[in-house]
């Protein structure tokens, strides 16, 4: 996907304060449809969906705080953040795990299986009427956010970049994703949107084992793991006109105005969406809680929590990542996407 372009004021905040995003390899041809808004008009549950060490949970608290929405929490395990689709979360798992998979070992390789009509039907009907007003899923493959799109569900994807992921804090999320998908055969695969590519691009990295870079090495697999995770929910989301967001437009952006701005470009707010003030709440929210020490700074012991916070974590993250085979990796699975699979630029 293509970044959305930094307002002046994000821009004078980036350069003061010394920090650079680098190149967004998450870059797609257009869709040939036009970005849909996210509706709430149905009265179904918002979902998100994201990957493991996004910083999803402080946007989707943004979300269920503004927009006063309801979660069962009595129905998800009291460590788990608001995933009521994460069978390892759900008190009740068979009722989501015929289609949701996750990053443990009980459940990890639904994570690239196709779900049958029925067992979506089940899923949707349980998420309909348990109260949930928005969730999200951070280990969903593209087949399941455009069943839901389908079937009149609002919902998103919301990403963040490998350099402020990697290394990650709990590596063995993407690793689980990576394993799922190698062990998916390559029929299930093709059931998938895309699911031609998803086979070359899997071949592709498979076969990688030189001196810059191979799939033993763990930051290796849960980087390539994170691209393709997301190649195959963006590359969905763009062909239907699904809204996605980059999650560090919205942590990074200075002022309540910038980060509306960004919602609104977004198509996450506006039309028959989040009107106005719910959507200059969500923008408050998020400034509040990314400058609080919360599940994404667990691994910074020196920072200190305030207006910096945020920014200063992406600035060891991206120093951090640059000491990883990862950057090599990734420039050259980029680099066959494009060359080899259509609407990769």
């Amino acid at each position: 996907m293509s970044a959305i372009t930094p307002t002046p004021s994000l821009l004078h905040y980036m350069t003061t304060h010394h920090h650079h995003i680098i190149i967004n390899p998450y870059v797609m041809k257009s869709s040939i449809y036009e970005t849909k808004y996210l509706d709430l008009s149905s009265g179904r549950p918002v979902v998100m969906f994201c990957g493991p060490s996004q910083s999803s949970t402080l946007i989707s608290n943004a979300f269920l705080k503004a927009l006063d929405m309801p979660f069962p929490k009595h129905l998800v395990k009291r460590s788990c953040p608001p995933e009521f689709l994460n069978p390892e979360c759900n008190i009740r798992p068979q009722t989501v795990m015929s289609c949701f998979g996750t990053g443990s070992k009980k459940y990890y390789r639904n994570i690239w299986q196709s779900c049958s009509n029925e067992s979506m039907t089940a899923v949707t009907s349980t998420l309909s009427t348990s109260n949930v007003g928005f969730t999200k899923d951070n280990f969903a493959n593209g087949k399941l956010l455009l069943d839901m799109h389908l079937r009149g569900f609002p919902v998103f994807v919301a990403h963040r970049l490998p350099q402020h992921t990697f290394p990650a804090n709990i590596p063995m999320w993407y690793e689980l994703i990576w394993d799922s998908f190698q062990e998916a055969s390559a029929e299930e695969l093709r059931r998938l949107p895309s699911g031609d590519h998803l086979v070359a691009l899997r071949s592709y990295a498979a076969s990688q084992n030189s001196t810059t870079w191979n799939m033993g090495d763990k930051n290796v697999k849960a980087c390539v793991a994170h691209y393709i995770h997301f190649w195959h929910l963006l590359t969905v989301a763009r062909q239907h006109g699904i809204p996605h967001v980059q999650i560090e437009t919205l942590l990074l952006a200075p002022t309540v105005a910038d980060i509306t701005r960004v919602l609104n470009e977004s198509h996450l707010c506006g039309s028959s969406g989040v009107d106005p003030a719910s959507c200059h709440r969500i923008a408050e929210t998020i400034i509040h809680d990314r400058n609080e020490k919360t599940h994404m700074h667990s691994d910074q012991k020196s920072l200190v929590a305030g207006a910096n916070f945020t920014a200063e974590l992406y600035r060891q993250k991206e120093q951090k990542f640059l000491t990883t085979s990862c950057p090599n990796a990734l420039q050259e699975l980029i680099t066959f996407c494009r060359d080899n699979i259509s609407g990769c630029q």
